[in-house]
């Protein structure tokens, strides 16, 4: 029982080095000479496999071709050049029997179907691969990308709900029924605390357009309430917000002709100095001397770069401040810096107008004050 046992394992070791000899450049140049093949022994190599059956004295050899008849006999000429190849090596050169033999048990036979490709089990690696990439590139963009592309940061991040949702579009786009809808909510608000003056701001300079789009939608949707507006613009950087108002030597509220008529109910005071210090002071000086009769909507600087949004919140008639944000164009340091700006110096959020990509043009209520006739 002990030679058996010396026997068995003997072969089992053995079985290394046949794997090797069934894949040998030796082996298949056989059977390319053996077959008449038109492929060289390399590359009958890289299509044939050899593989020991583990605990056992058996090997395995495997050979895939697109033509399965070659495929067949490759496999079955590979076996049977390697029988011939072992017992060669095995035989001492004196003569006698061979220390070890191989004889194939099962020849290859026709297979009924093809190995490759499976369409299905393709089909499922690719899907499981899309999903485990998707995954991957959505955390990676997460960590890496500056931009906020989400309604979710944005209230996170100014810990405020978004009150309007611009998207790109006409002049009758449902952008400016929700801004309707919002004006007419904070015009309430703003009578009951009797405070009648809100500031809109952006958190970086990419959102002037938005943040002016917003004073714009608001003071519109003031005025279709019923109320008189005044728009206020404190910076010269920022867009106009009334490019083609109606100068007027006296406003319809009947004050000097500080404002410009440039939608009914609606008038604007206009950034026409060079003194940033001057326009901020001439902005509290409007917000205290019409927020007594009218509605007061004061577009500023960015707040993540300027003060100003602090210094005209203290007004006793300002109460508070919106922030726009431009998804997929606004960067994440900005509505931080731009947060903690606000939070520092206790200006009130009331909410966020999220203007998406695109379409800055197509901000309803500029339009609508583009019309106006001179």
């Amino acid at each position: 029982m002990s030679d058996a046992y010396q026997g068995n394992l003997f072969t089992q070791q053995r079985m290394v080095s046949y794997e090797a000899l069934a894949t040998s450049r030796q082996v298949a140049e056989a059977t390319v000479r053996t077959l008449g093949l038109k492929e060289t022994a390399d590359q009958v190599r890289s299509h044939v496999t050899a593989a020991a059956v583990p605990e056992s004295a058996l090997m395995d050899i495997t050979a895939t071709s697109s033509n399965p008849e070659q495929a067949r006999d490759v496999a079955n000429t590979v076996a049977a050049e390697t029988a011939r190849l072992i017992m060669k090596i095995e035989t001492s050169e004196r003569g006698g029997n061979p220390a070890a033999s191989a004889q194939i048990l099962d020849g290859a036979k026709l297979p009924a179907n093809s190995s490759s490709p499976r369409p299905v089990r393709n089909l499922l690696f690719g899907l499981s691969a899309g999903l485990i990439l998707g995954v991957v590139f959505a955390f990676l963009r997460d960590i890496f990308d500056p931009k906020v592309r989400d309604i979710r940061e944005v209230e996170r991040g100014l810990g405020c709900q978004v009150l309007a949702v611009c998207e790109p579009g006409t002049a009758d786009s449902p952008a400016l029924v929700e801004g309707f809808r919002t004006a007419e909510r904070l015009s309430r608000g703003l009578s009951e605390e009797r405070k009648s003056a809100v500031i809109l701001t952006g958190v970086g300079r990419e959102s002037d357009q938005a943040a002016v789009a917003g004073a714009t939608d608001l003071a519109t949707g003031l005025a279709e309430s019923g109320r008189t507006v005044v728009l206020v613009e404190t910076d010269r950087k920022m867009p106009g917000l009334a490019p083609h108002a109606r100068p007027a030597q006296v406003d319809r509220f009947g004050r000097p002709s500080e404002l410009v008529t440039v939608a009914p109910n609606i008038g604007a005071v206009q950034a026409n100095d060079d003194v940033p210090a001057r326009l901020l002071a001439r902005a509290a000086a409007v917000i205290g001397r019409y927020s007594k009769g009218s509605a007061v909507v004061v577009a500023c600087a960015p707040a993540s770069s300027s003060a100003d949004v602090v210094e005209l919140a203290e007004s006793p008639d300002v109460s508070g401040a919106i922030v726009a944000v431009r998804l997929g164009v606004s960067e994440r340091k900005d509505l931080v810096a731009a947060a903690s700006r606000l939070s520092q110096g206790g200006v009130t959020v009331i909410g966020a107008v999220v203007q998406r990509k695109g379409g800055l043009e197509a901000s309803s209520s500029r339009r609508r004050f583009g019309r106006t006739r001179r």
